[in-house]
């Protein structure tokens, strides 16, 4: 289990926004006999400043990981399944008045163990049921536009540990 909180106050004097800003996160995680289940929630809330003619939106935004997988008997395969959301508070919009409200992504796939947490490969299927607002390369996820939704991503990855 684990927990963390920033806080910042912004600076004044300058001409830039003076943003105060409160992020925390709580974890956990648990394996035993072959089973494991990580859990994950994370938020963060702006306090924009008015700054001249720019008058800026406060934000909360926040969002959540489940994912739970399990050792196959007398196999090397651990098949897993994960949940993200994220909340974007309208932080993002398409500059037509077209706002991201939430993401959903479900994740699903097994990794396979050739020589312990050394060498593994693993193979998994995202699937982000709403529009993505901005590009994920290292997901595979590409920007959509808020009317489109259903991004399915096949991904292989090979670690090698040494």
């Amino acid at each position: 289990v684990g927990a963390a909180i920033h806080w910042e106050e912004g600076e004044t004097g300058d001409a830039a926004f003076n943003n105060d800003f409160l992020t925390w996160t709580v974890d956990g995680s648990i394996e035993t006999n072959g089973w494991n289940l990580y859990a994950a929630v994370v938020g963060q809330h702006t306090d924009l400043e008015h700054e001249g003619d720019v008058l800026a939106t406060d934000l909360d935004l926040y969002g959540f990981v489940l994912q739970g997988g399990i050792m196959l008997p007398d196999s090397s395969w651990e098949p897993f399944i994960r949940y993200e959301y994220i909340d974007f508070d309208d932080a993002f919009a398409d500059g037509f008045g077209n706002d991201y409200d939430d993401l959903d992504i479900l994740t699903f796939g097994a990794n396979y163990y050739l020589h312990g947490h050394d060498a593994k490969f693993t193979v998994d299927v995202l699937w982000a049921f709403d529009p993505v607002p901005v590009r994920q390369a290292g997901l595979g996820l590409q920007a959509d536009h808020p009317d489109d939704d259903d991004q399915v991503v096949l991904r292989a990855q090979f670690q090698l540990l040494f």
